[in-house]
């Protein structure tokens, strides 16, 4: 039997920016802010000591206290 694979492609869909007010474009990527997603409220923490050389990924981030869950409705051709 012979199995034919196709490579993985990374949909470019979900790339999400936990905390941000806005999506952020890092190179090719845009991270879309989290708010859409949630399906409980967290807190929202930055980094107040930023730089320019730090990625916009890593100056905000949402904190939960309690469980909390994102939902995603992700198609079949999205999904591999």
């Amino acid at each position: 039997m012979e199995v034919l694979l196709s490579p993985y492609s990374i949909p470019n869909n979900y790339f999400i920016n936990c905390g941000a007010h806005s999506n952020t474009n890092v190179h090719t990527r845009v991270f879309v802010r989290d708010r859409g997603f949630l399906v409980e409220k967290g807190e929202i923490v930055k980094n107040n000591n930023s730089s320019a050389s730090i990625s916009p990924l890593y100056q905000v981030a949402r904190i939960f206290i309690h469980q909390a869950s994102y939902k995603f409705n992700i198609n079949q051709t999205e999904a591999g």
